[in-house]
């Protein structure tokens, strides 16, 4: 069962996660039809201030925003000595 806190993280999260597959600085090997899908979604995405917003309204399903808000790059990266 999913609590309030996970559901605003993983909306907070994921919406960091969709913004690095748009950079291809950050993801190089991302193909452009995942990029363009990435962009589509974000249009209606909730940023963490709609996401605090719904908290104030309905606690009971959306927790606070997380304490550490994640990084502007979210992606993974490869391990060192990793094959590419």
């Amino acid at each position: 069962m999913t609590v309030p806190d996970e559901r605003s993280r993983a909306l907070v999260y994921t919406r960091a996660f969709l913004k690095d597959l748009l950079n291809p600085a950050i993801t190089p090997r991302v193909p452009q039809d995942v990029r363009d899908t990435a962009r589509w979604l974000l249009r209606h995405y909730p940023e963490p201030s709609t996401v605090d917003h719904a908290h104030n309204l309905c606690p009971q399903l959306f927790g606070p925003l997380p304490e550490h808000m994640p990084p502007l790059s979210y992606a993974p990266r490869p391990k060192k000595g990793a094959k590419k």
